[in-house]
């Protein structure tokens, strides 16, 4: 009882603080470790029953009275709580932030109680392994980092044993005996460490495009981090627009399918609804789609052009549902590309038997 009565002082026993870019989630829950707890019971001593916080996104949520809880009992700084936060993103990358329902380039975690049915959060298994104490970035929460910079390969959204969705803070639940805990890099469902899996490099479809992508990950990143960075969200949003356009086919318009021809990529598959956000597509479906958008955005009075032209995409939806583009961009689609165009189906089908005469000899 003595114990439990010291939770209530200012500074707790143990108090970490954050580390760079770590998530709001990840920091409490290192928190009820170090104490020895499981993290429900952590905070159901502090909380009680009347404030919940595992049955919803809280690194989304991120309550101001939980925020100056944390402040006071482990001494971090104003600035250290709310750089834990996604709503560091609010005017950044998402337009309008809010605290339930799809938000631009936000991972959805599709919450079920205390569950996470969505792929939401991503790591880096060779960044858990360099760590000496895992932990989970903030970066790894959003849809437009598919990719590790500093070790050049692709995040990761599940267990590779499993298939479960990373949810470190269910680690030690069902075991009424747990003392000691695992690290956070630990699948709760199967126990498989996932510093153990294995990375896999990035494909590459176009290296203009792919550098051109990288520019715009590594900005994100260091605004993350803390640095002065300045991102511009009508580019970002366009760019968002545009990687939505490429995933999904529109009736006889297939823009993606249009930019998989050009850049010789073999592997393409299209999302077949419009009711799947891409926030929650699959990491390398994503990273495709997105550098599938940023070869057209490298230069897009050409590209786009071109895919007027072969009926790929309807001119009037490289506007539809912006409502600020850049006026870089609007002056392109209105002034600069043009409408009339024969069927994409057309032309790729001229292009086939191009290619199929010149297999055949036709002299005699």
């Amino acid at each position: 009882m003595r114990h439990m009565a010291r939770f209530h002082q200012d500074l707790w026993p143990i108090r970490y603080k954050p580390l760079e870019d770590e998530l709001l989630s990840s920091w409490l829950v290192r928190l009820a470790h170090g104490h020895g707890l499981k993290v429900q019971s952590f905070c159901n001593m502090l909380y009680g029953n009347k404030r919940q916080i595992w049955n919803r996104d809280i690194d989304r949520l991120a309550p101001q009275w939980l925020l100056d809880d944390l402040k006071l009992h482990t001494g971090a700084t104003q600035m250290q709580a709310e750089q834990t936060t996604l709503r560091i993103f609010d005017g950044v990358l998402v337009k309008h932030y809010r605290e339930a329902g799809p938000l631009q380039w936000i991972q959805l975690m599709q919450m079920y109680h205390r569950k996470r049915e969505g792929y939401g959060q991503q790591f880096c298994p060779i960044c858990l392994q360099e760590d000496k104490v895992s932990y989970f970035r903030k970066t790894w929460r959003l849809a437009i980092k598919t990719m590790c910079l500093k070790h050049n390969c692709m995040l990761m959204d599940r267990c590779p044993q499993c298939d479960s969705a990373v949810s470190y803070h269910r680690i030690g639940m069902g075991q009424p005996n747990h003392v000691e805990f695992d690290p956070l890099s630990t699948c709760h469902e199967c126990s498989f460490d996932l510093r153990a899996a294995s990375a896999k490099p990035v494909k590459v479809y176009n290296e203009e495009a792919f550098d051109w992508l990288r520019r715009v990950v590594s900005d994100i990143d260091d605004f993350s981090a803390g640095k002065s960075v300045k991102i511009d969200l009508k580019e970002v949003s366009l760019f968002h627009h545009m990687t939505a356009m490429v995933s999904k086919e529109r009736n006889r318009y297939h823009l993606g399918q249009h930019v998989a021809d050009m850049v010789g990529a073999d592997d393409y598959v299209p999302i077949n609804t419009n009711r799947v956000a891409l926030e929650s597509y699959q990491c390398h479906v994503r990273n495709q789609y997105m550098q599938f958008a940023a070869w057209l955005l490298v230069d897009p009075q050409v590209r786009l052009h071109q895919a007027c032209r072969a009926r790929a995409i309807r001119h009037n939806f490289l506007l539809r549902d912006m409502k600020d583009p850049p006026a870089w961009y609007e002056d392109c689609v209105n002034n600069r590309i043009a409408t009339r165009a024969r069927p994409f189906f057309e032309r790729r089908h001229k292009i086939n038997l191009d290619s199929r005469a010149d297999e055949i000899d036709l002299t005699y």
